[in-house]
Parts: C-alpha cells; sequence; structure tokens
C-alpha cells in the first residue's frame, strides 16, 4: 500500500511556499466533515489510500439541502439524510480524509488542473513535467481513469491568459520549489 494523501498532505504543510496554496484536509469524520460544510460550500471525501478518482465523494450545498456525487450518481438530500447519503458510498474499511473543495477553472468547458511532475534524482528535485488535466464532460475529477485526458498545459494557459509565458516561468521558477526534504 502506498504513502496515503495525508501523509502527503501533512508532508507539503512543512514547506511554506506550498502550505498557502494547499485546500484545508482533515482525517475525515461526519462531525468533521458537516463543520467543513459549515465554512465551505463544496467539499470532497476521499479515499486515503486509492488512485484515478475511484471512491471520491463530492459534497455540495445547493438551495434544499446538498448534493451527493459519486461518479456519474447525483443524489440531492436534506441535513437529515446527508449522513447516510455519505455513509452509502464509503468503504467500511476504508480511512478517508474531508477537503476543501476548490473551484477550478474549466478548459472547453471541462474542469481542468495543472500538473507538475517532480523528480529527485539525487538531492535536488527537478520537475520533469508539466501538463493540465482536463475532466471528461460531466465528471468533478480529472483522472485519466476516470475519463479525463492530458492536454499541454501552454494550450490550457494560453487560453485562460494572454500573458501565459509570465505564468509558466512561474511555474519553472526552481527558487519557489524545495530544494530539500
Amino acid at each position: 500500500m502506498g504513502i496515503g494523501k495525508m501523509k502527503k498532505h501533512r508532508e507539503m504543510l512543512k514547506r511554506s511556499v506550498l502550505r498557502r496554496h494547499l485546500p484545508e484536509t482533515h482525517r475525515f469524520t461526519h462531525a468533521r466533515a458537516l463543520r467543513m460544510l459549515r465554512t465551505y460550500s463544496t467539499i470532497f471525501i476521499k479515499p486515503n489510500h486509492g488512485s484515478g478518482g475511484s471512491g471520491i465523494i463530492r459534497v455540495k450545498k445547493v438551495r434544499k439541502g446538498y448534493e451527493v456525487r459519486y461518479g456519474l450518481k447525483r443524489t440531492h438530500v436534506g441535513s437529515a439524510s446527508l449522513y447516510k447519503a455519505i455513509q452509502s458510498y464509503l468503504r467500511p474499511s476504508g480511512q478517508y480524509l474531508v477537503q476543501r473543495g476548490l473551484r477550478l477553472a474549466k478548459y472547453k468547458g471541462s474542469i481542468f488542473d495543472a500538473r507538475i511532475y517532480m523528480q529527485k534524482p539525487k538531492k535536488k528535485w527537478d520537475i520533469s513535467g508539466m501538463a493540465a488535466r482536463v475532466a471528461a464532460p460531466h465528471r468533478f475529477v480529472t483522472n485519466y481513469h476516470k475519463g479525463g485526458h492530458g492536454v499541454k498545459l501552454k494550450r490550457v494557459l494560453s487560453r485562460l491568459f494572454t500573458k501565459r509565458k509570465k505564468v509558466k516561468s512561474t511555474l519553472r521558477n526552481k527558487k519557489d520549489i524545495p530544494s530539500h526534504g
């Protein structure tokens, strides 16, 4: 079994340059999820050990209650039914985390995220690649296993920003990337 998302999150919190960009994340409990829903309009409940976008639950406040999404399944529930709706998607033996939902920008009508791939061949971290991952239509995750696809980051940024080169050079700025740990 891999390291787990919560451990990776804690490691990134140690880096001041990353800390301010990380969404609030905690080990999942129903009480914690409810507290976060009082502050944020959307939360994600994710398996601590998982990949490919599998097992992710999105809970979003809507006019009359909550929308709970799991894959392509969408359920609208009131406060009294929220616990049961979430519980129906959780694996009994699994550990989960709850994370603040972020509003992602869109590329050609689908959400996307920017991925910066890093390697540490010796003592220094190096960027080995950058790409945008675009979600499949009507999906809330960008994973390849869920129909997402890669697009050159340059192409996506050029649609969003006229100063694309400045944005990309900022992403590549080595002094902002941790060189140890």
